[in-house]
């Protein structure tokens, strides 16, 4: 068994992190900010796990000793937590994304019986070097492949990888590069509107005007490449993949040990008309092009730099974990695209009568 201090546990991953780490005996430390104590206090996911109150950016400065008491079994971190907004800009993600990560591993320094230090990354770090060079790919051994990163969140994330693998330690380090999170692929729960749901709730809340618009004209334009392609993986399935590799061999002699946590590549125009199937609509779907952007931003009220993901078509390689963990289930997003789809359509719908989104 071991004794994990969790970040992030609060957080949409989080949750299902730490109810996978109790699931295999571990024992879980989990950081909280104390206004988010209220959020976890009645629920039941979280009986049994030690909470320690703080904030991320400060944390190894405003420890108490009682706290420090707490995590003196740690024998891993599991550094979950950062701020994903594709909208701010990288000054106001730096602090929670780089100065977070800093401070984690101050603490990995100052904890006795630390063994491994697992970070949550993203493939956000391959930016857009794919766009530049038709053949380029990011696989598990590559970090600084001379990408350009295009927005903050992706800048961030990948300055904190940056800061973990250069730090000299005595423990394993393992890195998790997770492709775009989408709902919990048995019941659809997602709490939140992101990714791909920027398109679908602006789908559904315009489902007449679309219907009226394809009824007429049988094509819509939207805003996507031709072989742009993204990489999407449900909550739950990453989370089990994690828990995978966390219980995996630990190697101290090796720098760092890199995992993307991915299914397969999906064709964007593959992904917008499943939704569109799912809706009942019979259209051809007409790209439109990057530059027209400004003006649709504007008018649908979706971040342009969720968008641009529309047009990008990363190659991703992760030979690494299907061949150390072959057992790890890889579901496609198709086996599960209307799970996610009836989920969203049934909650926005209830949440809208109360003049919300969730």
């Amino acid at each position: 068994m071991k004794t994990v201090f969790l970040t992030g546990a609060s957080g949409f991953l989080g949750k299902y992190l730490v109810r996978g780490l109790q699931a295999k005996g571990h024992k879980v430390v989990a950081l909280i900010r104390p206004e988010s104590r209220t959020k976890v206090e009645h629920d039941e996911t979280y009986g049994g796990v030690t909470w320690i109150e703080g904030e991320l950016e400060t944390l190894t400065e405003t420890l108490t000793e009682a706290a420090r008491k707490k995590l003196e079994p740690v024998t891993d971190i599991l550094h979950s937590a950062a701020i994903y907004d594709l909208a701010l800009p990288e000054s106001s993600l730096y602090g929670a994304n780089v100065i977070g990560t800093h401070e984690m591993i101050r603490l990995a320094r100052a904890l006795p019986n630390l063994e491994a230090f697992h970070h949550i990354s993203t493939l956000a770090v391959a930016g857009n070097l794919p766009c530049k060079s038709p053949h380029a790919q990011l696989d598990e051994e590559q970090f600084d492949i001379g990408q350009v990163l295009p927005d903050g969140y992706s800048a961030t994330k990948f300055a904190a990888e940056g800061v973990l693998r250069h730090s000299a330690a005595p423990y394993a380090k393992k890195i998790y590069r997770l492709g775009i999170l989408v709902g919990d692929s048995q019941t659809g729960y997602m709490p939140k509107t992101d990714g791909l749901y920027y398109i679908l709730r602006f789908l559904l809340e315009r489902e007449g005007l679309v219907r009226n618009v394809v009824g007429r004209l049988k094509i819509l334009p939207f805003p996507f490449a031709e072989n742009a392609q993204t990489y999407l993986i449900a909550v739950d399935v990453a989370a089990a993949a994690i828990l995978a590799a966390f219980d995996g061999p630990v190697e101290k002699s090796v720098p760092v040990r890199t995992y993307h946590i991915v299914g397969e590549g999906q064709p964007v125009k593959s992904i917008i008309a499943s939704m569109m199937n799912f809706l009942g609509l019979e259209l051809k779907l007409v790209p439109m092009p990057e530059s027209k952007l400004n003006d649709l931003v504007e008018r649908v009220g979706v971040p342009k730099e969720a968008l641009a993901y529309l047009y990008r078509s990363p190659k991703i390689s992760n030979q690494r974990f299907a061949h150390e963990f072959p057992d790890v289930a890889m579901p496609k997003f198709e086996d599960y695209a209307d799970t996610l789809y009836r989920y969203a359509r049934e909650n926005w719908a209830k949440s809208a009568s109360k003049g919300d989104r969730p």
